[in-house]
C-alpha cells in the first residue's frame, strides 16, 4: 500500500513542469525569437548600401588603429576576422539570413517542445546549437572564424545544454 502511495505521489510530482526548465526555455525563446525577427526583418529590408558598409567599415578601421596603439595584436587579429567574416555575411546576405532563421526556429521549436514536456525538443536544442556554432563556416573559411567566437558559442551552447538536460527526467 505504501509503495503505490509513494509512485502515485512521484508522477504527481513529475507531472508539474521544473521553474528552472521553464526560466531556460524563455531565456531560449527570447533568444531565437529575436534572432528570427532580426532576420525576418533583415529579409524584407534591403542588404546595407555601399554607404553603410564604407561607414561600418570605417569604424572598423578607427578600431583597429587604437587598438594598434595600445599594442593589443591579438584583439586586433580578431576584428580582422571579424570584418572577414561581416563582408562574407554582405555578400552572401539572403543566404546567411535564410540560415539564421532555419536556426532560429530550430532552437524556437526545441524549446517549445521541452515546455510541452517532451524530450525530442532537447535532442532538437542540441542540433540547434551545433547550426548555432557551426552557421558562420558555411560563409568563411575555418580560419577565418576568430577563436574565441567559437570557444564562447562552444561554452554558451554548452552551459545551456548542461542546463537543460537537469531537466530531463521530467522531459518524457
Amino acid at each position: 500500500m505504501e509503495d503505490e502511495y509513494q509512485i502515485n505521489e512521484y508522477q504527481e510530482e513529475n507531472t508539474e513542469r521544473p521553474k528552472f526548465l521553464l526560466v531556460l526555455c524563455i531565456m531560449t525563446i527570447c533568444n531565437a525569437g529575436l534572432t528570427l525577427v532580426n532576420g525576418l526583418f533583415s529579409l524584407f529590408s534591403a542588404k546595407p548600401s555601399e554607404v553603410e558598409i564604407a561607414k561600418a567599415n570605417s569604424q572598423i578601421s578607427k578600431s583597429l588603429d587604437l587598438l594598434i596603439d595600445q599594442e593589443l595584436y591579438y584583439w586586433v587579429d580578431v576584428i580582422k576576422k571579424v570584418q572577414i567574416m561581416t563582408e562574407a555575411m554582405y555578400t552572401n546576405f539572403m543566404a546567411y539570413i535564410t540560415v539564421s532563421i532555419i536556426v532560429s526556429l530550430c532552437g524556437l521549436l526545441a524549446a517549445i517542445f521541452m515546455l510541452k514536456g517532451k524530450k525530442i525538443g532537447f535532442h532538437a536544442y542540441i542540433i540547434y546549437s551545433f547550426l548555432w556554432i557551426l552557421q558562420s563556416y558555411l560563409f568563411v573559411a575555418p580560419q577565418n572564424v576568430p577563436s574565441v567566437l567559437v570557444i564562447f558559442n562552444v561554452l554558451f551552447c554548452g552551459g545551456f545544454i548542461f542546463m537543460y538536460s537537469r531537466n530531463l527526467k521530467w522531459l518524457r
